[in-house]
Order: structure tokens, then sequence, then C-alpha cells
């Protein structure tokens, strides 16, 4: 099979009016943020110009045979949805479907492996590559120490004592750790309360994500890893997850809570399923919460039972659990 190049022919496009953000615009063409950025080639989302022309549909694509021969199997990479993929190798998506068994076409991970040509048996799955315990690891560009452990489904002080690091705040990108196996951990390090990998939307790698977290835990004076353990038992993760009562987004926050914050705390709309936006949804009423509150424990409480009935009743005991899974989560990575 020969490779192609895509040959954009047509495409809709919108002209970004004052005050306008990239999540809006996503919102009203009903694209992804990260679509537009790959449409646009956009070095930052978070940075549109006023009168500037964006690209809000796919392009339309011809196949040109080229004498080069795809890979057999092609390794997902950030920013990459399904379709973008069957347009640069000139297959169809219902034929990386049928040929990937892809249960769930919309959700495919960074490194799952994708068979290209039907030729090569490729292996698939509907969850994150997880790297094995004892493996290597390079660090990215926004990576933290927690947000690796956290992934590998281990203990952030293992991996730090593992690869003598004296400093958990100061990796590099570009540097090499090694995965420590569970051995390594010691045998009174508590069981792992969270899945050993990361589940990762094509849009919105761990590196979008890590960002993010940094970005707005700055903004609004939140521990990182606090918000980033309340995040990871909401959602996994998954920056567009929507649960069955309407909560949207990776921290999971109620439409009736989105609107508040949105009124009263942001004084702008949201598109909670956007990373962004999401993550500061979070950060804004997790600082608002630790605000009227006495400790990280009653916030997060209150998060999950109303800020109101922990201040007229106490915690719960069903929102005590789910403030104690949070900080489990969060120590058990430290």
């Amino acid at each position: 099979m020969s490779l192609v190049v895509a040959v954009t022919l047509a495409t809709d496009t919108v002209v970004v009016r004052p005050g306008d953000t990239l999540s809006e615009i996503a919102l009203e063409s009903q694209v992804t943020v990260a679509e537009l950025v790959a449409w646009n080639s956009l070095d930052s989302p978070n940075l549109v110009l006023s009168g500037a022309t964006l690209i809000v549909s796919g392009p339309d694509v011809v196949a040109e045979p080229s004498a080069s021969t795809p890979p057999a199997v092609y390794r997902v990479a950030v920013g990459d949805t399904l379709s973008v993929i069957a347009a640069r190798f000139g297959v169809t998506v219902a034929r990386l479907i049928d040929i990937n068994s892809l249960s769930n076409p919309d959700l495919i991970y960074v490194g799952d492996p994708l068979n290209i040509d039907g030729q090569t048996a490729a292996p698939t799955t509907t969850e994150a590559p997880i790297r094995a315990a004892g493996s290597h690891y390079t660090i990215r560009p926004g990576d933290t120490l927690f947000g690796i452990a956290l992934a590998h489904g281990i203990k952030a002080g293992a991996l730090a004592n593992l690869n003598a690091i004296a400093d958990p705040d100061q990796i590099r990108s570009g540097d090499v750790l090694e995965i420590p196996g569970p051995e390594s951990q010691g045998a009174d390090s508590p069981a792992t309360t969270t899945p050993a990998s990361v589940p990762v939307s094509t849009a919105n790698g761990i590196q979008t994500l890590s960002p993010l977290f940094e970005k707005w835990s700055k903004v609004y004076a939140v521990p990182r890893e606090l918000m980033e353990a309340l995040a990871w038992k909401e959602s996994n993760w998954i920056p567009d997850a929507t649960g069955p009562e309407g909560h949207m987004g990776i921290a999971q926050i109620s439409p009736d809570t989105i609107t508040f914050i949105e009124s009263n705390l942001l004084g702008r709309t949201t598109n909670p399923l956007d990373p962004s936006d999401g993550i500061q949804l979070e950060a804004r009423y997790l600082r608002y919460l630790l605000d009227r509150t006495s400790s990280q424990r009653q916030a997060i409480a209150a998060w999950n039972q109303g800020l109101t009935g922990v201040l007229r009743d106490g915690v719960s005991v069903s929102a005590g659990q789910f403030a104690d899974d949070v900080l489990e989560i969060r120590d058990a990575r430290s």
C-alpha cells in the first residue's frame, strides 16, 4: 500500500472576534480545542488574535500516492485523532476501526499501537498502555515526579529514591528515570488505590494536562497534588468526561456548581470539557472551599457533600470516605 499525501480541498472558517477564546469557538463549532490547534498550527491555545481567520472543520482530503510505504504499525502521538491518522496513511476511519477492533473510535491513547495495513497484527486496547515496572521513562516538558508516579501506579518517594533525586521539584526534561518494580517500594507500601495507568484521550495527553495543573494551582494557590488527586478520583484525568447526572469535565462538576463558579467566582462562561477551563474550574472552586473550611479533608468533603451541608451538619460518612480516598491518592504518591 502506498503512503498518501493529504491535500486540503475545502474547510469552514470563522473570524475571531474581540473577546473570543479558543474554547468558546470550539464549543460553537462543535469541535475540540486540540483540533483547532492542529488545523490552524497554533503555537498556544491561549493566544488567538482578534481578526484572525480560523479553520473550524476538518479538511477534506484526496489521496495522492507516493513511493513511500507506510509502517505496518503506527503508535498514536499527542494530538492524533483517528481521522488524522487515516488521512495521513490513506486509509478510511472505518478501516482502522475494523482492523484494530476499536470499540470506541473517539478514545485512543497516546502510545497505543495501531495496525495500519491490516497485514501485521497489532495489539489493540481500550486502556492506556501500562509501562511495566522495572522499565524506563523519559521525562517530558511539563512532567512532575508526582504525575509520573501516578501514571505508573507507584510512589513518588520510591521513584525519587531509586533515581537518587534529592529534590522532587527539580526534574529535567530529557532525563531518563528508572521505574521501580513493586518489590522496590517496600513491603509496607500502601496498595495502589487507583488504576495503574492514566487514560489519555487523543486530544489531551499528560503533556497537555501537567502544565495546566501547574498553571491553575499557582494562580489560585491550591496544592497541585491535591488538585491532581481529586481530578484522578473524579475522572481518571479524562478532560471531556461526562457523568450520568450531568457532571462534566476532568473534575466532574455539576451544572449548578459550574453556573455558580462562572457567575460568582470567574465572571465568564467556560467550556467544562476543555482541559484548561475544566482544571481552572476545579482550582477556583477548590480555593473557594479551602477558604471556608478548616482543613483539606473538610474542603474535599464539601466538594462531595456541599459546603452548606458540611458547615451545618458536619462531614457525612460518604463525603468523609470520598475525602479520605482523595487524600490517600495524594499521600500514596508522596
